[in-house]
């Protein structure tokens, strides 16, 4: 089984290499990047000290980003901020790939194809762990590899502190995967496979959150993302808790290994009782069919973007006093958020956020002509007699209506958490509402591009994953890393609407790109051949 499991896990991380490659630049820019922007803001320990005492009394920055460690050094701060950024990401990235190297492959056909070749049942989970194993280890090395080169020019930085957090971010990334992939054990539905998922790593941060605020220590070694607070690099270096969250990982892999010998294909390991009697579905169509397909993901796209929406927008009370605050700490905070309004900066930057989210929502559901084209039900369908531009208007319109109701849950969760602040008064709930609403303008854009990628040229579509994570990125940090400001404005997610005094034009230009790029992707993909 060995030599099965190394030779499918080169054939993973060969069809694999792009996606990583697209993942693992990115996450050590932000390693290399973060303690220079920290020197520039805060240039003596002194200031990051202010710093480190003004986040620790936070609850709002606790809740998001966790505890400081004294005094508050750069490498101190490295772990506070960059370490949680790439436990999150780096977990996304994880996941991700563990689901579609095994559980996906169970229902694209691939899985059938692998065992064809007489490979034993439990070769495509091992190669699948050995393949994330190889990766993470991969993002927490190169991330150890910078920090320590860097310091040849940040005293603070030292070489054990730089392995220390190498180490944490590979067990929290790995750790992150296998905790996705003990979930799905027990889901047979193929569909929602990815979003529940995805759901656990939302779960493990809101746990960390929890721990962290109500100090609670013992609960963050029930999340991975907690272990950053059990093993703190730069300051307690503890190999000891790196070590047992390294043990927990091996008893991770010999649970889904052991359960791999008891689980079906393409079933759960547990099936759930099912009712006698079903009702019976009306398709009505093609537009009732995809409904039918997209409900699941659907569903915990909402649930996800309204739990995370309520929570943020509950600590804008707490974050009030920051960004209104003197010194280093508001400066950087009114740079990040775009604004010295407390309320209304931070409203409009949890809704950026949101609306990021939502976009890659909408997205996701485009890229569904890619998907019935590649595995040919389109053919199946055409068939019948529908119309060559039938498939794409569905999935189009599908796509518009999962991003206005993600846009509503939006507004409502957000007004939920607001109601939950005392320091809330009712203009804060006017600016919810236009900094909600803003956001269907970069999701139309986004999602208009998407179509028209996946209209004319189907083989680019993940190309189109590389534009939304660019444009994202670029909103959410380009004030701070000081990128050109009409790189800044060519991001659809940087305009987003505080007020009625809102600059209007970029929503009109967005408003009409989308119109054009989703007029041309429907064209396109109503008169050109299947793929």
């Amino acid at each position: 089984m060995i030599a099965e499991t190394l030779t499918l896990t080169r054939l993973n991380l060969r069809l694999k290499r792009g996606y990583l490659a697209a993942w693992l630049i990115p996450l050590w820019i932000l390693v290399a990047a973060f303690p220079v922007a920290y020197q520039e803001y805060y240039p003596t320990l002194a200031s990051r000290q202010e710093m480190q005492e003004a986040m620790n009394a936070n609850a709002g920055t606790i809740a998001i980003y966790g505890h400081i460690a004294e005094p508050g050094t750069v490498g101190d701060m490295v772990t506070w901020e960059v370490a949680m950024w790439l436990g999150v990401l780096g977990s996304v990235m994880a996941v991700l790939l563990i689901t579609s190297l095994h559980r996906r492959t169970e229902y694209d056909g691939v899985g059938e194809l692998q065992r064809s070749t007489g490979i034993r049942p439990a070769t495509p989970a091992a190669a699948a762990l050995t393949t994330t194993f190889v990766a993470t280890a991969v993002l927490g090395a190169g991330a150890g590899v910078i920090l320590f080169g860097l310091g040849a020019v940040v005293d603070e930085f030292y070489a054990a502190g730089a392995l220390a957090f190498g180490v944490t971010v590979f067990l929290m990334t790995f750790a992150g995967a296998l905790l996705a992939e003990l979930v799905l054990l027990f889901v047979s539905d193929g569909s929602s496979l990815t979003l529940t998922a995805l759901v656990t790593i939302v779960a493990s941060f809101l746990l960390r959150a929890a721990a962290d605020v109500q100090e609670i220590d013992w609960l963050n070694w029930l999340t991975p993302l907690g272990w950053r607070a059990q093993i703190v690099p730069y300051d307690r270096d503890d190999w000891s808790a790196a070590a047992i969250a390294a043990a927990i990982c091996l008893v991770g892999v010999v649970a889904v290994m052991t359960a791999e010998r008891f689980r079906s294909f393409g079933s759960a390991l547990v099936r759930m009782p099912l009712p006698k009697r079903t009702p019976d579905r009306r398709v009505q169509g093609m537009f009732g069919l995809h409904r039918l397909q997209i409900t699941p993901a659907v569903v915990a796209w909402l649930a996800v973007l309204a739990v995370l929406a309520a929570f943020l927008m509950a600590m804008s009370g707490s974050i009030q006093e920051l960004v209104a605050g003197e010194g280093a700490t508001g400066e950087i905070f009114r740079d990040l958020l775009g604004g010295t309004a407390a309320y209304e900066a931070f409203i409009g930057y949890i809704a950026q956020v949101c609306g990021i989210l939502i976009a890659v929502a909408a997205v996701s559901v485009i890229h569904g002509l890619s998907r019935i084209e590649a595995d040919r039900t389109l053919d199946l369908a055409r068939s019948t007699g529908l119309r060559r531009g039938t498939p794409p208007a569905v999935i189009f319109s599908w796509a518009l209506i999962v991003a206005v109701a993600l846009v509503a849950v939006l507004h409502g969760a957000g007004a939920f958490g607001l109601w939950t602040q005392e320091t809330t008064v009712p203009e804060d709930y006017t600016t919810l509402a236009w900094a909600s609403w803003s956001q269907l303008a970069a999701a139309w854009v986004t999602l208009g591009f998407a179509t028209a990628v996946v209209g004319l040229r189907p083989q680019a579509t993940m190309a189109t994953w590389l534009i939304v994570g660019v444009a994202g990125t670029v909103a959410l940090v380009g004030e701070i890393f000081q990128f050109p400001q009409w790189a800044i404005d060519l991001s659809p997610f940087s305009h987003t609407m505080v007020n009625a005094e809102s600059d209007v034009l970029p929503i009109v230009v967005m408003v009409l790109l989308g119109a054009g790029f989703t007029a041309v992707g429907l064209v396109g993909a109503a008169r050109r051949e299947v793929r």
